[in-house]
């Protein structure tokens, strides 16, 4: 099984990654408030529909997320800060996670296509790695011409289908080999 959530912002490597990845900003550590009606995965949407309605602005960056033992996923994100200037993670998360890790970026910009995550691997473990490359391969066939404009439902078809089936095949492959890598590291680590 791999354990997915935000990991502590207190922790050193934490706190170098993100002073690696924006300097002088601080990681903020925010429960995730879901607004009526949002959908996952659509921060960007969801907050400027937010803002047209109640005011306020978008404070963009990057959520962090660790899957235990396994990597971080560095993923831009959007959230809400109200007229208080307070912000807000209204976005629903996968798995019904309750709280995010968020590095705000100053020179962040969304320009309505997906931004690829970043990946950084907890271990050496062969199947982590090809995890990771998974990952790449999917977003690169998914934002492959004119779909790096389009959103929602991609349909694939042709060469374009079996190139899909065959990373995803990847993808699962990898994610076993991961989760057992996780699970043993769990295991050693509790003795």
């Amino acid at each position: 099984m791999l354990l997915v959530g935000a990991p502590s912002s207190g922790s050193p490597f934490i706190q170098q990654l993100c002073a690696r990845l924006v300097p002088g900003s601080s990681p903020i550590d925010l429960a995730v408030t879901p607004a009526a009606g949002a959908t996952e995965a659509n921060c960007f949407i969801e907050v400027d529909e937010r803002i047209r309605n109640e005011g306020g602005s978008a404070c963009l960056g990057w959520a962090i997320w660790e899957t235990q033992f396994v990597f971080l996923e560095v993923e831009a994100h959007a959230l809400w800060r109200d007229a208080s200037g307070v912000l807000h993670d209204i976005t629903p998360k996968k798995f019904g996670l309750p709280r995010v890790l968020f590095l705000p970026d100053p020179n962040l910009k969304y320009l309505g296509r997906q931004i690829q995550s970043r990946f950084v691997p907890l271990s050496d473990n062969a199947h982590v790695t090809a995890m990771i490359e998974a990952q790449a391969a999917l977003f690169d066939l998914m934002n492959r011409g004119d779909r790096a404009d389009q959103h929602g439902e991609i349909v694939f078809l042709d060469d374009e289908a079996v190139e899909l089936r065959n990373i995803q095949y990847r993808l699962a492959m990898a994610t076993i080999g991961a989760a057992e890598f996780a699970n043993a590291e769990r295991a050693r680590r509790a003795l």
